[in-house]
């Protein structure tokens, strides 16, 4: 198994995110095993999990069971979360398989929320007074669903998913009772054909959601009444390229991607009803890479965005803000990446700088009112 870290938006192929993104790699080559895990740690915290895997003849099949459950440190801390992740791999041909995973993940969990500086100074495990006197917290249900088909030959393959996602939540606070619902789905295409000498991979992505959520007042009560009810679609369209280039010691690397996003909002209560898109985004990505003995020097330039969330393409009243853009930004880096003798050690030394446009950060308008705006440019230098 393998995990990979891309750091900021320095890959073409999954995404030019200015968060960077997270790669799980999987062995399908599974023997028939049974794993039990239990732990026990402070504050009455416990996780148990089983895990079955097996192979039938051309088939992989794996099965993981997981449960965490605490009292908390604090007060009104209680989690309580299930998850099941299974997974089957069918070879149908030397050159074709078929991937089926699901995953889902239920959570109850109370939240203590923040301390006044004189209550965290004597009295650190208490919570919150307003979030304890209702038993504030949220339950929320979550999966996803993915089919892949994946095809490879002598000098192209390609990968072909279709996924579907949901997402669930109350939460009860002290100001209202939210209540959300997400469906989404898309499908994702990456080919790579190999044209001596160089590797090209092309691919695209289409994702669409429907998200609403309504909050009420006195919730459950017999003077219960809505506040809002609202309901957000958007289509996400992402196609991008890369060009890869060998020499004997070094690699070149250039892509590219295109992003574009579509909303369209309704505000249930007033039938009030609003469209928009982004404009398209491009960003562009150069890297290079020289090998030395037992280390190499790397450098690369790279453009990424991170759009507005749900929430943050609403304004203090609950509408619609057009004026939000999605925050983009340039990343410049160089390092070293080697082992030392005998392979004892490894590192990796590297001097970065983010130039970011249009930083999206909350402003808090009032008690329980956080909005997004854009807060201009930043800088973000590191080593």
């Amino acid at each position: 198994d393998q995990i990979e870290i891309n750091k900021g938006p320095n890959s073409s192929i999954y995404g030019s995110g200015l968060g960077g993104n997270i790669i799980l790699k999987s062995s399908k080559n599974l023997d028939k095993t049974v794993n039990l895990r239990s732990i026990y740690r402070s504050f009455n915290t416990y996780q148990n999990s089983i895990s079955f895997s097996k192979k039938i003849n051309k088939i992989n099949l794996f099965l993981n069971l997981d449960k965490i459950k605490s009292d908390g440190y604090r007060d009104n801390n209680t989690y309580d979360n299930n998850r099941i992740f299974g997974s089957i791999n069918y070879e149908i041909s030397k050159n074709y398989t078929i991937d089926l995973i699901h995953f889902n993940n239920s959570a109850n969990a109370l939240i203590p929320s923040s301390l006044s500086f004189e209550n965290f100074i004597n009295d650190p495990s208490s919570a919150a007074f307003s979030w304890r006197n209702v038993k504030g917290g949220e339950d929320y249900n979550r999966s996803v669903t993915g089919l892949t088909f994946n095809s490879k030959k002598s000098k192209y393959t390609s990968s072909t998913t279709i996924f579907f996602k949901t997402f669930n939540n109350n939460e009860n606070r002290p100001f209202n009772y939210l209540i959300e619902d997400s469906d989404s789905y898309g499908l994702r295409h990456i080919g790579k054909l190999q044209l001596s000498p160089f590797n090209v991979s092309y691919g695209l992505e289409y994702s669409y959601e429907n998200y609403s959520f309504n909050t009420w007042d006195e919730y459950g009560t017999e003077d219960e009444s809505i506040i809002t009810q609202q309901t957000q679609k958007r289509k996400n369209y992402n196609f991008f390229f890369q060009l890869d280039r060998s020499f004997e010691n070094s690699f070149l690397t250039f892509g590219i991607g295109s992003n574009k996003i579509n909303y369209n909002w309704v505000e249930e209560i007033n039938s009030t009803s609003y469209s928009y898109k982004t404009k398209t985004i491009l960003s562009p990505r150069v890297s290079y890479n020289h090998n030395l003995n037992n280390s190499s020097i790397f450098a690369n330039i790279s453009h990424g965005f991170s759009s507005p969330n749900i929430d943050e393409t609403l304004d203090e009243n609950g509408l619609v803000n057009s004026e939000i853009k999605p925050e983009t930004g340039w990343n410049y880096e160089l390092g070293l990446i080697g082992t030392a003798k005998n392979n004892i050690l490894s590192y990796v030394i590297s001097l970065y700088f983010m130039d970011i446009k249009n930083l999206l950060v909350a402003q808090r308008i009032n008690f329980d009112t956080y909005t997004g705006v854009n807060a201009g440019r930043t800088s973000h230098p590191g080593l």
